[in-house]
C-alpha cells in the first residue's frame, strides 16, 4: 500500500511539473528544494513530508488530497475547468442582466418621447444604481469580498441619490445628500462587521 502511494505521487508531481511547464531545475528554486530531491521524489525513491505537501499543494494550488490521490490531478483540472465555465457563465449572465436595464430605461425615454411628453435625461442616471444594485448582488453571491461590496453598495447609493437629485434639480434638493451618511454607515456594518460577528458565533 505505502509503494502505491509513493507512486500515486511521484505521477502526480510529475503531471503537476510538467503541467505547469517547469523544469526540476526551475521547480527546486521556486520552492527551495534541491533538483536531486525533486528527482528523488518523482522517481518514487522517496517521499515529502507533511509540511512539504503543503508547500506542493500550495505552489500548484491543489490540495493534499489532490497529491496523494489515484488520477486526482485530472480530477481537479475537470473542476477548475468546471470552476471556469461557470464563472464566464455568471459573467455574461450579469453582463445581460444590466444590458437589459439600459434597454429598458432607454426604452422608457423613447416611450416618453414618442407619447410627446416630457423625457428628461436624468432618466437613464437611474440605470447606474439599478446596475450597481445588481453587480452587488452577483459580487456577494459569488465572492462575497467585504471591501467590493462596499464599493458596489456605496455606488448604488451615491448613484441613486444623485439621480433623484438631479431629477429634481429644479428644486435644488441637495438635502437629500445628508441621507447618505446614515446610509453608507449601514453600508459599512453590513459588508464589514455583520460578517465577522458572525464568524465569531460560529467559534
Amino acid at each position: 500500500m505505502e509503494a502505491k502511494i509513493e507512486a500515486i505521487i511521484s505521477q502526480n508531481l510529475i503531471e503537476l511539473r510538467k503541467g505547469h511547464n517547469l523544469k526540476q531545475s526551475e521547480l527546486s528554486e521556486a520552492i527551495g528544494y534541491s533538483d536531486k530531491t525533486i528527482s528523488r521524489w518523482e522517481n518514487g525513491t522517496t517521499v515529502p513530508d507533511i509540511v512539504t505537501l503543503v508547500k506542493l499543494a500550495d505552489f500548484y494550488d491543489v490540495t493534499i488530497a489532490d497529491l496523494i490521490t489515484e488520477n486526482a490531478i485530472e480530477k481537479s483540472i475537470k473542476e477548475s475547468n468546471s470552476k471556469n465555465e461557470k464563472f464566464i457563465t455568471d459573467f455574461f449572465n450579469l453582463a445581460f442582466a444590466i444590458l437589459t436595464v439600459w434597454f429598458i430605461v432607454t426604452l422608457i425615454y423613447i416611450g416618453l418621447v414618442i407619447m410627446q411628453r416630457p423625457a428628461p435625461w436624468q432618466i437613464f442616471l437611474f440605470g447606474v444604481p439599478v446596475s450597481a444594485f445588481l453587480a452587488y448582488f452577483h459580487s456577494e453571491k459569488r465572492y462575497n469580498l467585504s471591501w467590493l461590496n462596499f464599493i458596489l453598495s456605496s455606488l448604488f447609493i451615491f448613484s441613486l441619490v444623485t439621480a433623484i437629485y438631479l431629477l429634481l434639480i429644479y428644486y435644488n434638493f441637495w438635502q437629500l445628500y445628508i441621507l447618505v451618511i446614515p446610509l453608507e454607515g449601514m453600508c459599512v456594518i453590513n459588508c464589514f462587521f455583520r460578517k465577522k460577528s458572525h464568524n465569531n458565533n460560529n467559534v
